[in-house]
């Protein structure tokens, strides 16, 4: 379940910055390519990293804190 969510968050965050790449990169031939290839490894290494940041943050009050700070 939590690889789903971490995928899909991926997915629908990388939409953007896809838009934007497509738009600043008119014309030049291969950017396809590198845009796939770069949104399947930030999804690869998100996922290698989440269980780890996911346990660091849940041993460390402080930094929960600090990470609803930020969404507030």
């Amino acid at each position: 379940m939590v690889i789903m969510q971490i995928v899909l968050i991926d997915r629908v965050l990388s939409f953007d910055s896809v838009l934007t790449t497509v738009g600043m990169t008119n014309g030049v031939t291969g950017t396809l390519i590198i845009m796939i290839i770069s949104v399947v490894i930030s999804i690869l290494i998100m996922m290698l990293f989440a269980t780890p940041i996911g346990k660091f943050i849940n041993n460390n009050p402080i930094i929960q804190m600090l990470a609803l700070s930020f969404l507030i």
